[in-house]
């Protein structure tokens, strides 16, 4: 605990360069975050499988949080699992979470951003 605001601030610095990079392309749009304590930096993506594999090709490791939404839980799937909630499940076949801990660099998020913008075609200002 004795780290924990140093280590909030330093992701808080990581994040926001991630949206400097990302927010001015409409290929990347958020959610992006504020007033948060940056525990993940979440982007959505109609091509979120596909950039999450040429992000893995060039060693960065990204995850999905939240694979599921809450109905689809197998504990809660028989009584829920048939609830009508396109939006939602679009929505975490949209999601990735990119890199973001206190061990990463500016320079790290740097070469993130610019793979992410070079799968778009497109280039960090």
């Amino acid at each position: 605990l004795k780290n924990l605001d140093g280590d909030n601030n330093k992701r808080k610095k990581l994040c926001l360069k991630y949206i400097k990079h990302l927010s001015s392309s409409q290929a990347v749009p958020g959610p992006y975050v504020t007033g948060s304590n940056f525990h993940l930096f979440v982007i959505k993506t109609k091509q979120a499988k596909k950039l999450r594999h040429y992000l893995s090709e060039n060693r960065i490791q990204t995850l999905v949080h939240y694979p599921q939404i809450i109905p689809d839980q197998p504990f809660l799937k028989k009584e829920f699992g048939s609830l009508n909630l396109p939006i939602a499940r679009d929505f975490v076949r949209t999601i990735l979470s990119l890199p973001c801990h206190p061990q990463m660099n500016l320079k790290d998020v740097d070469y993130i951003s610019n793979t992410i913008l070079k799968f778009y075609h497109l280039s960090v200002d």
